[in-house]
């Protein structure tokens, strides 16, 4: 599978983005203009394989430009340009040249900084050629930076600070099978080569931001994989560099194939995006799989020069698992790419904004961890479940104190007597949006804020089943008066009974609520698609939804407990298999016993029951 991560923040060309300002500098005093031109910090090095190599930055050349026209419409001339010899000496970050401007009149300048003895990127009156014939893969010296001044007024202007970003876009190819037994022999010996097709050029107008002179097909010449430098680092840790190359290009797509001698296979990838002033990596077991690979864009300088995208980080196994949550960032995927076995890891705290992904295929064995869950969503943290593989456990597979996002695939438990798959602690967040929860006890208990808007969830617990006795449980449970519900659609199924709501906030929109006897050997009763009672304060809302109960009640509400707060149910619509069941306990003042008294379920004020035919279901609830 290919997996492609593309920014969705469009950048300005790196000739228009370079200076704070473009406000007219104010003129206080004689002499000429003197430019900070810095190297920003953050890239410590001026190097992309890693950051260890310093490319000896010491050339710095300058194009003066007039300006004319209006502001919504400049007008560049070029004047002249002019050069400073070793620049930037040592490891400093920062050099400071003087120009002289004419009074009375706009100007900028346009800055360029590289190698000296670069010989394939030159930089001519304001404008960077690039000789592709003249680059090699993992050449540090092809680097060069630029930046455009802001506008100036005359040769008396304060002092300016411009900072050098980079006029490519960087291609980096990494593999993690280098060590591989099939791979290891041929390492003294393989070569990698890269092909480009696509928005190449050779020409940018730096002032302007425009390029020229396309290239349409760019084959750099093959390395030898065993002589590339042990300090240029691939830039997502475990992977081994491959190939680099710079790219002057704008935002955009290209078609590149890394080429392997030896008979290896080719890593062909379409469609991957590139741009300016960004790394884009190309990452996986390229030599053994070359069809599976990782596509991730990243910025290639400064961090406030965009936004960092996910990497997708591979787990064979419940150490790889735990090392990548470990080391995972915010906004990385996690994929388990095997089977695995997580019941001796004890509790894995997610504490990172993550995506967990299980294939289709793929089963993730969990296992209750004392009175923990295998997993606990953190405070403060969002865990998103996607993929259609499962985790199968004996009971409490997530915790979630923090916000889970379920997407898609299954969970399925099979503790009979206790446990949830999924537990929404006191402040905690769920959204179901698909997937599929079978429990053997309870699928959902819920303490916290849940949504539901689509999937199954369902319990196949039986208070028939001689193996459950009294550990009788709803599919879903709301266990709070802290506790919120709200069903948007989607599915719930169960034997005992599919939700109930003892005390908390519950709202039906829409969805199918069921509940049918255990199948044979079981068999038995079953009980109903919605049971609100057994303690006091809910709250029930019923605007939609369809209920169905086999052989009882559709829904059986408990409205008063004596001598206790009503619970409360506003039935403003939904489709029902039969009426229902309105339970009111109360003391009888002359033998002190408790009296039931029951109706059918009574609509909201200004609704009614109304009898219908659709298949099952029977009446529904409508406006008067």
């Amino acid at each position: 599978m290919k997996h492609y991560l593309i920014p969705t923040i469009a950048f300005g060309m790196i000739g228009l983005a370079s200076c704070s300002s473009d406000d007219v500098a104010e003129v206080n005093n004689d002499g000429p203009v003197t430019f900070r031109v810095e190297i920003p910090g953050s890239l410590s090095s001026r190097a992309t394989l890693g950051d260890q190599i310093v490319a000896d930055v010491d050339n710095l050349q300058w194009a003066v430009y007039e300006v004319t026209g209006t502001a919504e419409a400049p007008v560049y001339t070029f004047i002249y340009a002019d050069s400073k010899a070793g620049a930037f000496p040592g490891e400093s970050l920062v050099e400071n040249v003087s120009i002289n401007l004419g009074s009375g009149k706009n100007y900028k300048v346009v800055f360029y900084a590289d190698v000296e003895a670069n010989d394939a990127v030159k930089f001519t009156d304001g404008k960077i050629a690039v000789d592709y014939a003249a680059m090699a893969s993992n050449t540090v010296a092809e680097d060069a930076f630029t930046a455009v001044s802001a506008t100036i007024s005359g040769s008396n202007a304060l002092p300016q600070t411009v900072v050098l970003t980079r006029p490519f876009a960087q291609l980096n190819w990494g593999t993690s099978d280098l060590n591989a037994g099939t791979v290891k022999p041929s390492v003294e010996t393989l070569t990698a080569a890269v092909t480009v097709k696509g928005s190449l050029y050779t020409s940018l107008d730096v002032i302007n931001g425009t390029y020229d002179a396309a290239e349409t097909d760019v084959t750099f010449g093959a390395v030898n994989v065993k002589d590339i430098d042990a300090g240029y680092t691939f830039p997502v840790a475990g992977y081994d560099l491959l190939a680099m190359n710079y790219l002057l290009t704008g935002d955009a797509a290209i078609e590149c194939t890394l080429t392997f001698n030896n008979g290896f296979d080719a890593v062909v990838v379409n469609n991957v995006p590139v741009q300016t002033n960004y790394r884009t990596n190309i990452y996986g077991a390229l030599l053994t799989n070359p069809a599976d690979f990782n596509i991730v864009i990243k910025p290639g300088f400064d961090g406030d020069n965009g936004v960092e995208y996910p990497q997708e980080i591979p787990a064979a196994n419940a150490d790889e698992l735990t090392a990548a949550i470990e080391n995972a960032q915010d906004g990385d995927i996690i994929k388990l790419t095997q089977d695995m076995d997580l019941s001796a890891t004890g509790a894995i705290a997610l504490d990172k904004n993550i995506t967990l992904t299980v294939p289709e295929g793929v089963t993730v064995t969990t296992a209750r961890q004392g009175n923990d869950a295998n997993f606990i969503v953190a405070d403060n943290t969002t865990v998103t479940l996607e993929g259609d593989g499962t985790y199968a456990g004996d009971n409490r597979i997530f915790d979630v104190n923090g916000t889970l996002i379920v997407k898609g695939g299954n969970m399925t438990t099979s503790t009979k007597t206790r446990g949830s798959a999924i537990t929404v602690n006191p402040g905690g967040e769920l959204q179901f949006d698909d997937g599929n929860v079978t429990a053997a006890n309870c699928a959902l208990w819920i303490e916290g804020k849940v949504t539901i808007n689509g999937g199954k969830i369902a319990s196949t617990n039986s208070p028939s089943d001689p193996e459950v006795g009294t550990n009788w449980s709803y599919a879903v449970r709301l266990r709070s008066s802290d506790a919120e519900l709200t069903i948007n659609g989607g599915e719930i199924e169960g034997v005992q009974g599919a939700i109930a709501n003892p005390n908390g906030t519950l709202t039906i929109n829409d969805g199918y609520f069921h509940t049918h006897p255990a199948p044979a050997p079981i068999g038995g009763n079953n009980y109903y698609a919605l049971y609100i009672g057994d303690s006091y304060g809910s709250v029930t809302t019923i605007n939609g939804g369809k209920f169905y109960s086999q052989n009882t009640y559709s829904v059986y509400y408990v409205k008063q407990y004596a001598g206790y707060a009503e619970n409360v149910l506003n039935l403003n619509g939904g489709e029902f298999n039969n009426k229902g069941r309105q339970v009111v306990n109360s003391i009888d003042e002359e033998t002190g016993k408790t009296v039931s008294t029951g109706s059918d379920l009574v609509p909201s004020d200004g609704h009614k029951w109304n009898e219908i035919s659709d298949g099952n279901f029977k009446f529904e609830v409508v406006k008067e």
